[in-house]
């Protein structure tokens, strides 16, 4: 957006040979205009996901350590911590790291071609105790045996590859993935998606994993070092290929981008955030909702409690709480911060309290909604002007929310504050305050509303 009010269209450098095509929308209102668009970008048949994911909080396990024994030692110690601290069962979250480190307790069946039977496979009893969720990439190390391995075997076709030489051999592209020189699955090559899948089913038999989280579909290797890429991988369409992948592995996946694929039933993991009330942060959560959902991605695992870009723990429990506050009315809730890490009762209550709400309160909400998302298109969560899109004033409020038609969710967003301004649109029923009972019209500007620093203003649908 110019100063001037002007919204500018541009093509950056690097894709000078791809021609700008837009499309300019209009309509009566900004509702009329988005369920017009939605009719005819969206496909017919939409999938519901796993809904079990909405029913347990995750757990992500900062775990700093070398080996598979010590990492074990570490997820029996913290699911014995959340049973100690009475927060109920959760998914406890395996970042890529920690699940390399199980995958290598008993690496053979990762080498080469060929499976080895699961009796050869030693499966980890105690992992296969606990609710855990692993996290895999499309990308795999140079240094790792498994590259190695795969050279030797020539299947270099296995990874994104460039031909070189007289002979046009296959060489493998180079790329960075977390630090570290790394090759990225050919998503095309039929091969090597059934070895990533053999991969993946092997783990089951190994862990008992509840879900398998796919990151890393972002970025084009050819395009970030000016390459030309293969037509069937031109932009995005790593993303949307790595979805269908997802597809394959069951309803039990987990996807970390999407493109044109809200329809499918899959989980999309937002991205960190810093641990600040910055629109870098805290205040970025709403907005971030209501574009995933206003996109048709309505099922989606928001970031850890107080932000999880840094892997440092939060010190600020104001941070944290009014960010729970914020998580407990959102699909899923994920922690990276433990609330024992405060040391204040108050904390811990809190958080027993906002998942006991979320699970009690809001997931039947969502189920609702889901219903109403698969038969019309229409987004679980909404910003105000869905329901006054005529009024302008609705247009830029973006610290609330609404949960359907019938609940509207004003948080707080600003540190040190204890009270805020609300604005109710305007109705055909009235608004009942759900923490003290208090019934409103809708059009109703509320100033400096009072919000204890344990509360959220949720406002429901009153028809008296």
């Amino acid at each position: 957006m110019e100063s001037q009010q002007q919204f500018c269209l541009q093509t950056p450098p690097s894709m000078e040979r791809m021609p700008l095509q837009y499309t300019v929308c209009v309509g009566h209102n900004i509702k009329v205009v988005h369920q017009e668009s939605m009719r005819q970008l969206s496909t017919i048949r939409r999938e519901l996901p796993n809904m079990d994911v909405l029913r347990l909080p995750f757990w992500k396990l900062l775990a700093n350590v070398d080996s598979g024994a010590k990492l074990e030692r570490e997820l029996r110690t913290f699911s014995n911590r959340l049973k100690r601290h009475h927060l109920g069962e959760g998914i406890i979250s395996l970042d890529e790291h920690s699940t390399t480190l199980l995958t290598n307790m008993d690496h053979s069946y990762l080498n080469g071609k060929k499976r080895t039977s699961k009796r050869q496979t030693r499966d980890l009893p105690f992992v296969k105790l606990l609710n855990i969720s692993i996290t895999l990439s499309p990308y795999l190390s140079v240094d790792t045996q498994q590259f190695q391995t795969s050279i030797q075997e020539g299947i270099e076709d296995y990874w994104l590859s460039l031909p070189s030489g007289p002979q046009g051999q296959l060489v493998p592209l180079l790329t960075r993935w977390k630090g570290k020189y790394s090759v990225k699955l050919n998503i095309t090559n039929p091969e090597a998606t059934t070895w990533f899948l053999d991969k993946v089913d092997s783990l089951h038999s190994h862990l008992g994993m509840e879900y398998v989280i796919l990151e890393g579909g972002e970025g084009n290797p050819f395009e970030e070092q000016a390459l030309r890429p293969p037509l069937e991988l031109v932009g995005d369409e790593y993303i949307r290929l790595l979805a269908d992948l997802a597809e394959r592995i069951g309803d039990n996946a987990i996807v970390t981008s999407g493109t044109r694929s809200s329809h499918k039933p899959l989980f999309i993991r937002m991205s960190a955030l810093q641990s600040d009330w910055s629109y870098s942060g805290l205040k970025g959560i709403i907005p971030s909702l209501l574009h995933h959902s206003l996109l048709g991605y309505n099922f989606f695992i928001p970031d850890a409690v107080g932000g999880s870009l840094s892997p440092e723990l939060v010190g600020d429990d104001e941070l944290f709480i009014r960010w729970l506050g914020i998580a407990a009315f959102l699909p899923v809730i994920s922690f990276q911060t433990p609330p024992w890490v405060f040391e204040k009762e108050w904390v811990l209550n809190l958080t027993r309290f906002y998942i006991a709400k979320h699970h009690d309160f809001v997931v039947p909400l969502i189920l609702k909604y889901a219903d109403e998302w698969q038969e019309t298109g229409n987004p679980i969560y909404r910003p105000l002007w869905w329901l006054s899109p005529n009024d302008p004033i609705t247009f830029s409020i973006d610290d609330e929310f609404l949960i359907g038609d019938e609940v509207l969710v004003a948080p707080v967003t600003e540190k040190g504050s204890l009270h805020r301004d609300i604005y109710l649109p305007e109705s055909d029923f009235q608004w009942l305050d759900t923490n003290n009972a208090q019934v409103f019209d809708g059009g109703t500007f509320l100033e400096n509303y009072s919000v204890g620093l344990g509360d959220v203003p949720v406002f429901v649908q009153w028809r008296p």
